[in-house]
């Protein structure tokens, strides 16, 4: 184990505790929120595994296991709540507070007859106008009745929600489930101890919005991520997929996948973790199988990985399957790898998305089929160029030209599902065609459906969690007390563990600079380069004299505001980033936004469209710059109003012509000079 690993290790070890002590905060007083986070790193064997509200996470690729999708037949009521309530710690007097100030909406037996009928997740077609779904109201209760089959009983039954904005609690049956902070991230909840087999359950969700800190006199200022206003619209309730899932008693919980090419061919290294959540002890084996993935047009938009093995036609690439025989405990889990090589396997790149299939399968001592998961993956590698400031991908130095796609539709508001697969990738196509091979995630934790897709046709990702613009005492609160970026990074790390296109975790944009930024930056850093190692740790802020970078970042991101659009800003602006390539030649730069408004007169469009060139040309003629982002792919509701800077208008039917420029300037780019070798 090599020293910086090893120190990697050491502090990611002694996070696993912070978290842990964090999960036992003492009641709130009334200004402070006292929320514990619901994620912890636990040591099992020799692995770190993320727990999630005392259950290991679980893969949120889509399997072909028993389901209910859960859009469906629910009873919506906004609510005025209490924020203090929902910032503080689960006590049992906090939650009979809860519980009193619902009226009793909590309960199974509660006549909702009253309510609107609601379909999740909630969009402004769909009973909100924009307004509301943009701030309010600042919370939402909601309700639904499901029969659970019959014949899931013997399996656990788990409900997914993959993300609700901003505090969920859950209660199945009149009975409390738990909690999740977060508005960008997924959970789940074992719910088999509340369940009634063959019969009507009801599950009711609380979910409340604090305002933003600069929204009004109820605003939480520095408990949230973000803490203030961010660069979009703050959607209240369920935004992303929400559903039930039957898994054995005995189940894998997820497979993480680092692939990375070796003398010869390539090596896999597998993180496999096994459940074993029923009262008896369990033996038997795991194994596991590598198929190259049949990508075509028919299957393209298909979230499970499964259904990229054309029917059972795929052949695997390795002969034999690599095994692993396993003793389980009662309600025990288990953790290890399943280390093999095979066939020297295609790199994945943006201009080859060379994918393959894992498919692990769970016997029992018998040889039966217990439980089987599947995921894509890619063998890529990403770095730094030892000397210089470049970035390496599969060894080579490259230029990346990007673009930044905010989730945010007219039609949808920020929500996005497993089944708009069809209208996100028509929004990545269109960025493909402009040239571009990397893609800003837009400030947040973005719908798994994105990184599937963006493995699938070539786009490498910038993806980052929502801690924009903490200020000093934000950034002390979350380091020290509150823990939101620790969790919210851990959960963002494993959602999007094994995709291939995820290239540069983004763990900090705009922080006001000074120590409390670098501890910040270097324990967030050292967590992401311990739990992954396979991407970029990376953080971006606005240029100037005091720009917060940090030296625990492997790349850093410049972000020029729209006034670099002038012709002397920018040179001004530029000279800037100059000097800071020049005071840090070893550290790889990029500008992750350059953009001009565009307005509503053609003129204005033109003139976008000029400055995107000029700016592309300056940003472009510096070698030493890795990438360059232009802000945005379409129009996008922010936080104070339309951000008209998109190559394409909101509801996507007008292309700018700053589309076209800015696809030459990229070409011009491609076809010019490389980097030199490091």
């Amino acid at each position: 184990m090599s020293a910086m690993v090893k120190n990697f290790r050491e502090r990611a070890l002694t996070t696993v505790g912070l978290l842990a002590l964090a999960l036992s905060c003492a009641p709130v007083a009334a200004a402070t929120a006292t929320l514990p986070p619901t994620v912890e790193l636990r040591q099992v064997g020799e692995l770190l595994v993320p727990f999630q509200s005392g259950m290991p996470i679980p893969t949120y690729e889509p399997q072909l296991r028993p389901s209910i999708d859960l859009s469906d037949g629910w009873r919506r009521r906004p609510s005025e709540m209490d924020h203090t309530l929902s910032l503080s710690a689960r006590t049992p007097e906090v939650l009979a507070a809860i519980e009193r100030e619902s009226g009793g909406a909590y309960r199974a037996d509660y006549d909702d007859r009253s309510w609107a009928s609601s379909r999740l997740p909630e969009t402004p077609v769909r009973g909100f106008t924009e307004a509301e779904a943009s701030f309010g109201p600042s919370g939402l209760w909601y309700r639904r009745r499901v029969s659970i089959p019959p014949l899931w009983k013997g399996r656990r039954v788990l409900l997914h929600c993959l993300a609700a904005n901003y505090v969920a609690d859950v209660w199945v049956n009149g009975r409390y489930v738990g909690y999740h902070e977060g508005g960008f991230t997924p959970f789940s909840f074992d719910i088999t101890g509340e369940v009634r087999w063959g019969d009507t359950n009801v599950i009711a969700l609380r979910v409340d919005n604090p305002a933003w800190g600069a929204e009004g006199k109820d605003a939480v200022t520095g408990e949230m991520l973000p803490p203030g206003p961010g660069d979009w619209r703050n959607a209240t309730g369920v935004l992303r997929d929400i559903y039930l899932e039957a898994v054995p008693e005995t189940a894998l919980v997820r497979a993480d996948i680092r692939a990375q090419p070796a003398a010869g061919g390539t090596r896999l290294r597998v993180q496999v973790v096994v459940r074993q959540a029923g009262g008896s002890a369990f033996s038997g084996q795991v194994d596991a199988q590598v198929f190259p993935a049949l990508v075509a047009e028919a299957n393209l938009t298909t979230p499970s990985a499964a259904g990229l093995l054309g029917g059972g036609a795929a052949e695997p690439v390795v002969k034999g399957k690599p095994q692993r025989s396993l003793d389980l405990a009662p309600d025990s889990v288990s953790a290890f790898t399943l280390d093999f090589a095979t066939p020297a396997l295609a790199p994945w790149s943006p201009d080859d998305p060379a994918l393959y299939v894992l498919q692990v399968t769970l016997r029992d001592g018998e040889g039966r089929e217990v439980d089987r998961i599947a995921s894509q993956f890619g063998v890529r590698t990403l770095e730094t160029a030892p000397r210089g400031s470049q970035v390496l991908l599969n060894g080579e130095a490259v230029r990346l030209c990007g673009v930044a796609r905010v989730e945010d539709d007219p039609h949808f508001g920020r929500s996005e599902t497993f089944r708009d697969g069809l209208r996100v990738l028509l929004d990545l196509r269109f960025a493909k065609r402009t040239g571009t091979d990397l893609l800003h995630l837009g400030r947040f934790v973005n719908h798994p459906l994105t990184t599937l897709l963006a493995d699938r046709i070539g786009l490498l990702c910038w993806e980052e969690i929502p801690a924009y613009k903490l200020g000093e005492d934000a950034l002390v609160t979350q380091r020290e007390r509150r823990h939101l970026a620790r969790q919210m990074l851990i959960e963002m790390i494993y959602q999007d563990y094994n995709r291939p296109s995820v290239g540069f975790w983004g763990v900090c944009d705009d922080p006001t600079p000074g120590q409390a930024a670098e501890q910040f930056i270097r324990d967030l850093s050292d967590i992401a380069h311990y739990l992954d190692g396979t991407r970029l740790v990376a953080l971006s802020a606005p240029i100037g004299p005091s720009y917060p970078g940090s030296a625990d970042c492997d790349v850093w991101g410049i972000s020029l505001p729209d006034e670099a659009a002038d012709a002397k800003t920018g040179e001004r602006m530029l000279s800037q980033v100059d000097a800071l390539h020049r005071a840090r030649p070893d550290k790889p730069l990029m500008i992750t936004r350059f953009s001009a408004p565009a307005g509503d007169d053609p003129a204005a469009a033109q003139r976008q469209a000029r400055a995107a060139e000029n700016l592309a040309a300056q940003i472009a003629s510096r070698s030493y710059l890795a990438g360059w982002v232009w802000w945005t792919l379409s129009d996008y509701r922010g936080a104070r109003g339309l951000r008209e800077t998109g190559l394409l208008s909101r509801r996507r039917r007008e292309i700018r012509p700053v589309a076209a420029a800015l696809r030459q300037a990229y070409e011009r780019i491609k076809r010019g000079k490389r980097p030199e070798p490091p």
